[in-house]
């Protein structure tokens, strides 16, 4: 979840939600303070996968005691950006992966459109847990008319064990209204794919669920 903490705590009695795992927004950086924050006031509540300087190979130093942090778990990663793309396979990040899977931390990552270049990274570095974010697509894959290679991207890392998917997102990648059929066939076809310890659902799920919405990975995984 990336909203504010006081949003997720119990305040508002028409959210059935105890507990949460916060991923810092990418905008403001390679913060943590606020989600630290949050685990601070309601330590039983919260726990979060944390930013990290991706470009600067100290970091493996923090990693060995990331889980120090309050509420640390893990790490999130986004390569989304004509310069943070190519670090998936010009050696800038290796060092990122070899640190975390030696700390035993899992990775979210999300890579679109090179979801496929983390295949190499599952395989190499197999006990390194991978969490693929909002099933590795983007809005921009709507508008190009790519979804289905994107989802297809996805797919194809199934055969790793070490990968997992978020299922997330989904209904603001569709053209139609709800019950969105073109995206909602599309996702059924990727999710049966998955075997269904590979599948997590995000939170904005549960946000639409909540308003009386049914999104598409609702009915393909319950």
């Amino acid at each position: 979840m990336t909203c504010g903490h006081h949003r997720g705590t119990g305040q508002d009695p028409t959210i059935n939600r105890d507990r949460a795992v916060i991923v810092p927004p990418s905008w403001p950086g390679d913060r943590n303070d606020y989600a630290i924050e949050a685990v601070l006031r309601h330590p039983a509540r919260f726990r979060i996968m944390g930013k990290i300087p991706m470009q600067d190979p100290k970091g493996a130093a923090l990693l060995q005691t990331w889980k120090q942090q309050p509420g640390m778990v893990g790490l999130r990663v986004i390569f989304n950006t004509p310069q943070s793309q190519p670090w998936l396979t010009d050696g800038t990040v290796d060092w990122l992966w070899a640190a975390a899977e030696k700390a035993e931390l899992p990775i979210m990552c999300f890579a679109p459109p090179r979801t496929a270049a983390l295949g190499r990274v599952a395989e190499r570095y197999s006990g390194l847990q991978l969490i693929l974010d909002h099933m590795g697509v983007t809005a921009a894959m709507v508008r190009d008319n790519t979804l289905a290679e994107g989802i297809a991207a996805t797919v194809a890392l199934a055969k790793y064990p070490n990968v997992s998917v978020k299922v997330s997102a989904s209904p603001g990648l569709s053209r139609q209204p709800y019950p969105f059929p073109r995206c909602r066939r599309t996702h059924q076809a990727g999710v049966r794919c998955l075997r269904p310890a590979a599948q997590l659902l995000g939170h904005r799920y549960h946000e639409q669920l909540r308003q009386g919405e049914r999104p598409p990975a609702y009915h393909a995984v319950h």
